[in-house]
């Protein structure tokens, strides 16, 4: 506490016109003392406001740090506009974004919103990362706006405001995200060294994996957030099945899986894996779909660029392996099968050109997208596929052959105990278990919207071969809404929709070759063919053949459209993926 000559000392100061002497007087005891039992130098303070733009700043701050009652009323608003009236712009920047604050706590968001997108403008990085918490969560009046605050984060960020850089952290590992080249781990241990509470707490916490990071040649080649294991066996799976088909050494595949999760290193991945105090995920089936599709981009650049893999090769093997999967079972074992049925993408011009030709010729209209074609190119074929689920043992009523909108309900199905499901119908082609198709996610999201219980039937048909039959396999269904969820099924002869409820229920997984190999029948393959004629508007399924995808799935396609494959894979092997 200041003595009684100090503060007499002090007031001499201001009586003999020393006042810029006496405001450094009197900040260094206060900072001496942490605060001011007396008031006399606190009262110093406030008079020096009315001749210090900085003076002013304090006298209003100091309400805050000591938790000091307001002389007068509004005592601190006016300290904060006196300092913004003032000459010195940073002062002036810190004033703004402090009134800013002031208001908010005061109620005033309209004015204190205002304020802090006014000390943004001027440069001050807490204002940024400040207005990007607030659109991240809606708060004070402004609506939720991911891109916006990760905008206001990076700038921020570039500001060195450790509060950005520990909200930009979480930002990425909680929502899967790649923003610029940071990692989170990187932010983290930035917004600690400058001393933010929250990132000093976490970073203890995930000590471990700063250390394999700060170890680590570079991030670049690593997801750029982390995705926590839950447990080792999966990522043990990830990592062997590299072992095997890719003939990489264990450590080189171990630190490869940890890559992909976006660990540095194997070890920093286990310890979190093992823990029981850590947070697993964020998975694959947690994300969006086009969440999601970043993810798998990611991961294939990573997984190519540290096994020497080409680009088709890596998001083939990242669609089999499913690293950052919570229950796909990890295997290669299918990859040389698909990697030599499925079509490879050439990226030349002329390749492109060649093959758009081949699919005009199938109907694609000029100008048309070569990658969407096989999915939209034909339309609805409603009376088709609902007599094929009514030879499996579902009721349809309400049939409306006449449907052509995509997404359009064409029928109702009843359960045995009076629940009725509506029938919906897109006419892409949807591979089995994708989480990363957007547009069948926003039609799905769409009747969700609307009703309770649901089925989405596809207009391309999907068949699971079963190894070694050319007859033989498993028959997708589609996806049925139940209790708020949607999950794949798959269509056998049996009692229809309750059949379809029961692996809801169940929750089967369609990648799986033992559950297609549980659910295949005689036949499954000629009936897809015989679907995909129809719905091509062929004759016959004389030529038809099956490309093969990354999935446990393959499309029955017509002569034109296996022409075009062996054109692609074709031209492709000569030229190299």
């Amino acid at each position: 506490m200041a003595s009684r000559s100090e503060c007499e000392a002090l007031e001499a100061m201001e009586r003999a016109g020393r006042r810029r002497e006496a405001f450094v007087f009197a900040m260094s005891l206060i900072e001496r003392d942490e605060g001011d039992d007396t008031g006399r130098v606190f009262s110093a303070i406030e008079r020096a406001a009315e001749h210090f733009a900085d003076a002013a700043l304090t006298a209003a701050m100091s309400h805050k740090i000591f938790n000091r009652a307001e002389s007068r009323p509004g005592a601190v608003a006016t300290f904060f506009e006196m300092a913004i009236a003032g000459d010195d712009d940073k002062v002036r920047r810190m004033a703004t974004f402090g009134l800013s604050r002031h208001l908010l706590e005061k109620g005033d968001a309209e004015r204190g919103i205002k304020l802090m997108k006014m000390a943004r403008r001027l440069g001050y990085p807490e204002a940024s990362a400040e207005l990007g918490l607030f659109h991240e969560k809606g708060a004070f009046g402004l609506p939720v706006d991911t891109d916006k605050a990760v905008e206001c984060y990076v700038e921020a960020v570039e500001g060195e405001s450790a509060l950005a850089m520990y909200q930009l952290a979480q930002h990425m590992l909680s929502n899967t995200v790649k923003v610029r080249d940071y990692h989170p781990l990187e932010l983290l241990q930035r917004s600690a060294s400058l001393g933010y509470p929250e990132a000093v707490a976490l970073v203890g916490q995930m000590a471990e994996a700063i250390e394999a990071l700060e170890e680590a040649e570079a991030v670049e080649d690593m997801l750029p957030y982390v995705v926590v294991p839950d447990g080792l066996d999966r990522i043990r799976l990830v990592r062997d099945a590299m072992v095997h088909e890719f003939s990489v050494g264990e450590d080189e595949a171990g630190s490869c899986t940890a890559a992909l999760m976006g660990y540095p290193g194997w070890d920093a991945m286990a310890a979190d894996a093992t823990s029981e105090a850590k947070a697993k995920g964020k998975f694959d089936e947690d994300c969006t779909a086009a969440e999601f599709n970043e993810r798998e981009r990611l991961q294939t650049e990573i997984f190519s660029g540290r096994t020497g893999a080409s680009q088709s090769a890596a998001l083939t093997a990242i669609k089999l392996l499913r690293p950052s999967s919570r229950t796909v079972k990890p295997s290669l074992r299918r990859f040389d099968r698909i990697m030599d049925g499925s079509i490879t993408k050439a990226f030349t011009p002329e390749i492109n050109e060649m093959v758009t030709n081949v699919l005009e010729q199938m109907g694609m209209p000029k100008g048309g997208d070569p990658d969407q074609a096989l999915r939209t190119l034909w339309p609805l074929k409603v009376k088709t596929w609902l007599d094929v689920f009514e030879d499996h043992g579902w009721s349809m009523r309400r049939r409306r052959h006449d449907a052509t909108e995509d997404g359009e309900m064409v029928a109702v199905s009843e359960t045995s105990d009076g629940r009725l499901f509506k029938i919906f119908m897109s006419i892409v082609a949807f591979d089995p278990g994708d989480l990363g198709d957007e547009h069948v996610e926003a039609i799905m999201n769409r009747i969700a919207d609307g009703c309770e219980r649901a089925i989405l039937i596809f207009n391309h048909p999907r068949v699971s071969p079963i190894r070694g039959s050319e007859t033989r396999g498993a028959f997708y269904g589609g996806r049925i809404l139940s209790n708020g969820t949607w999950s794949d099924f798959l269509l056998r002869k049996s009692d229809g929709i309750e059949d379809a409820l029961r692996q809801h229920v169940q929750g089967i997984d369609v990648q799986s070759p033992a559950v297609t190999t549980e659910f295949a029948f005689e036949g499954a393959v000629e009936l897809a063919c015989r679907i995909a004629a129809a719905v091509t508007d062929q004759k016959s399924t004389e030529g038809f053949g099956l490309i093969h995808s990354p999935s446990n799935w393959s499309s029955p396609v017509p002569a034109a459209a296996m022409s075009a494959a062996r054109l692609m894979k074709e031209v492709g092997s000569i030229i190299g993926d």
